[in-house]
């Protein structure tokens, strides 16, 4: 048996937060680079952003962290088994930046992506994880799988198990003042397993000092051998159930098991010290109402009605979730739902609800969001589930349900969306019904007039059934997590960020809440399409560095950095329609999304606040204002203020991380006949590992390997095009290499009606000189090549 001491039962059992952060030490802090080198020390960590979180694959679930590097960014595969995530609440939010220890980790090379921000390695966790969250609500946060409890760095801050913990506990010791019970000897749990439940309640801080010479000293045995064998199992058999025991409702759902909790007993001044005693787990059948009397606890629940008596606080915050009707049609925890292809059927509590709308496809549509209990966590709400519902035929037959109210969906499918998953409701298969928690009665839907051969959405379960049972407790957990009970003060709201006005500039990926943001902006050009949404260029005479500015007759060089896209969709291309350009709007709800190449630009679908602006009528508006200041600066700077910004460079230093920027080439060749239209080849005799070569062998690209940058003409260059003579040297102005889905190589473009490609004259120019060099450099190797 296993003796213990005051200072060892006083101990907390929440590991020190020194030794675990430093798990995460900022001196340990490695590059996206590191990770190439397979050889994993476990003492690292790396900090990322997390990108996508994909469903779970044979039993691991998979995330995609982003971190930067030198003004790169690199994007990582995180694959965690699915035996790591069930001792732990999942940490990964998209959006968030966490640190994550590579204690425990596995580096495993993948084959290489397309795509060329992709890391070639995986960081495969099978073991264990440790991951600290450094944004967000939850900031400051760590999760761990190598402690017993994952913890907040904020200390000491209370939460509320500990408040209804230091509540049961003042309970208990004063029950403990009550005469003592028919049974002299009660049977004393000495299981460690049993001690080290979480049932087990210790007595507050502030009490241990008047209480220590009550505990038992080190080398006192808890008197074992008084018990019988058959009490010794019975003991052992408590021990294992106890923890399940606490938080099960029996099976008719109207009565909760009390917690164990330890004490300290009280001690007369002349009795000898005595050691710490757990209560006994007595079944319930087993109580006398004598017993209960004497003894009440505010944790026992009180028989359930379905319209009147409420269940107690912790009752009804540890409900069991998920049942089986009488028919085996089940009903799961919101929380183990994932993707799936069957069907699968839930009961939830409308969290939020957005009015019905209309989707491109004519669908009437309607979104939910609900949570149960098993989306808790430390009596707090931290997980819910989107359920997009849809229809076809009638609007009425959408489900009716609104705040605070309880749905059974029946028959619910699976879909990806952003980077985790929804359930969907389709018309032709889903079936619902509204459970109201202030009646605590099924509501009858609006129904419609229907045909007999119509299948109807509406689902009608058995008023005296389990599901009706089930709802009624889900309703207590509801209203005592809202605080409709005497005393109860567990409900923790976190803020979500209301959206804020932001310049083009200073929108990213990263921009919250969800990448929504408002803006004011000047319309420079409309691009109506008939089977996508509209395309609307603006600006409000900033730059956003990742931003995909245009080259199009419209458009000049100088104003192109500034330059954002916008895809109207919805309500919002039918705005596209009144707009004209030179007119200024403010555009609230709109969203800043990525394209294939990882451009920013906008997407708005909403517009009720959308609202044209005028000089007069609006100049009070201090963005509008400020807008009007930055279009005059950049009227009055004229094209050397925007030319100023793109530098001269050679085509090995262009890459990703390069927008437009000046060269000085030499012509090779001129494609007068291409389906794309001229195409101008130049080199400047260095090496880019993003160009390709010609598919046909010609003689002016011999020894030329990636050092061809071929250049298609558009608007007002095809017109220049019959002036270039291949061998001469030209200054080329704004242009940029762009890469393309299923287009092998980067390639350039030049469109508009400024003369960008400008003939060298002066061949003193430094840009000249070091064309040259390079040439002569080139002719040494080739000239080597031959020999060898």
């Amino acid at each position: 048996m296993k003796r213990f001491s005051v200072a060892e039962e006083s101990s907390p059992k929440r590991p020190r937060l020194e030794d675990n952060l430093s798990l995460f030490d900022e001196a340990r802090r490695k590059n996206a680079t590191d990770l190439l080198d397979l050889e994993t020390d476990e003492t690292n960590n790396i900090e990322a952003k997390v990108h996508m979180i994909f469903p779970s694959v044979d039993r691991q679930h998979q995330v995609n962290v982003e971190m930067h590097e030198h003004g790169k960014v690199y994007r990582c595969l995180v694959l965690i088994s699915s035996k790591v995530v069930e001792l732990l609440p999942f940490p990964f939010i998209i959006n968030e930046r966490i640190c994550i220890s590579l204690k425990g980790a596995q580096i495993r090379p993948r084959a290489p992506s397309s795509a060329p921000c992709h890391l070639p390695v995986a960081l495969v966790f099978k073991e264990g994880i440790a991951v600290m969250v450094m944004s967000g609500p939850s900031a400051g946060k760590v999760f761990s799988t190598f402690e017993v409890d994952w913890y907040s760095t904020t200390g000491d801050i209370p939460r509320v198990k500990d408040v209804v913990q230091q509540h049961c506990t003042e309970d208990v010791e004063m029950r403990n003042t009550n005469p003592p019970s028919k049974n002299p000897h009660p049977e004393i749990v000495t299981s460690q397993k049993a001690r080290e439940e979480p049932m087990a309640v210790l007595a507050p801080q502030q009490r241990l000092s008047s209480s220590a010479a009550n505990l038992p000293q080190s080398g006192v045995e808890l008197p074992e051998k008084e018990l019988t064998k058959q009490q010794k199992r019975r003991r052992k058999r408590q021990a294992r159930k106890s923890a399940a025991l606490e938080i099960r409702p029996k099976s008719g759902g109207h009565e909760t098991t009390v917690p164990q909790a330890e004490a300290v007993a009280p001690r007369a001044p002349s009795s000898p010290p005595t050691a710490v005693r757990t209560l006994p787990q007595v079944p319930s059948s087993e109580r006398t109402s004598s017993e209960q009397t004497s003894s009440p606890s505010p944790n026992r629940a009180s028989p359930i009605s379905s319209t009147h008596d409420r269940a107690s606080n912790r009752g009804s915050l540890a409900m069991k979730t998920g049942m089986t009707t009488a028919e085996a049609v089940g009903c799961m925890p919101i929380r183990k739902v994932e993707m799936r292809k069957d069907p699968f059927s839930i009961i939830g509590v409308v969290t939020s609800s957005k009015p019905i709308t209309q989707t491109r496809s004519k669908e009437w549509s309607r979104n939910f969001v609900i949570a149960d209990p098993s989306c808790m966590e430390e009596g707090v709400v931290t997980y819910n589930l989107k359920v997009n519902c849809f229809q076809k035929k009638r609007i009425e037959w959408l489900p009716q349900a609104e705040f605070g109210d309880i749905v059974i969906f029946r028959d619910l499918k699976t879909s990806v969306w952003a980077g985790g998953f929804n359930a969907v409701g389709y018309g032709d298969t889903l079936r619902w019904v509204t459970y109201d928690t202030q009646t605590r009665r099924f509501r009858d839907p609006d129904r419609v007039d229907a045909s007999d051969s119509e299948k109807l959405p509406y689902y009608e379960p058995n008023i005296q059934g389990k599901e009706a049972e089930y709802c009624a407790k889900l309703a207590d957990w509801w209203q005592v997590l809202q605080g409709g009970q005497h005393g109860v003060t567990t409900v923790q709201c976190t803020p979500y960020p209301s959206r804020e006005h932001h310049l083009i500039s200073e929108v990213t990926e990263d921009t919250s809440p969800e990448g929504y943001f408002d803006c004011t902006v000047e319309i420079l050009h409309i691009y109506e399409n008939t089977d996508r949404p509209h395309t609307v260029y603006v600006t409000d005479y900033t730059i956003n560095p990742d931003a995909n500015p245009p080259q199009a007759r419209w458009c000049s060089p100088e104003l192109s950095p500034y330059v954002f896209k916008m895809e109207m969709w919805d309500s919002a291309k039918l705005l596209a329609k009144s707009m004209q350009p030179g007119e200024f709007w403010c555009l609230p709800n709109t969203r800043v999304r990525t394209d294939t190449y990882h451009h920013l630009h906008g997407k708005l679908v909403v517009t009720q606040k959308s609202k044209k602006l005028d000089e007069v009528a609006n100049g009070e508006n201090l963005h509008f204002r400020a807008l009007l200041e930055r279009k005059k600066t950049f009227e009055q700077g004229g094209a050397s203020v925007s030319s100023a910004r793109f530098d001269t460079k050679l085509i090995e230093a262009v890459d990703g991380e390069v927008g437009f920027f000046h060269c000085t080439v030499e012509a090779l060749h001129v494609d007068l006949a291409s389906a794309e239209g001229p195409v101008f080849y130049v080199t400047d005799y260095t090496f880019n590992h993003d160009l390709l070569n010609p598919r046909e062998q010609v003689s002016w690209a011999l020894g030329l390997d990636r050092r061809i940058v071929k250049i298609v003409l558009e608007d007002g260059q095809k017109e220049r095009a019959r002036d270039l003579q291949p061998g001469a040297m030209y200054r080329i102005r704004n242009l940029r290499l762009i890469k393309r889905a299923g287009v092998n190589g980067a390639f350039g473009r030049l469109g508009g009606d400024e003369r960008l490609i400008i003939a060298v004259n002066d061949l003193m120019k430094n840009d000249v000189q070091a064309l040259i060099q390079h040439k002569e450099k080139w002719k040494l190797t080739m000239h080597d090549t031959y020999l060898k």
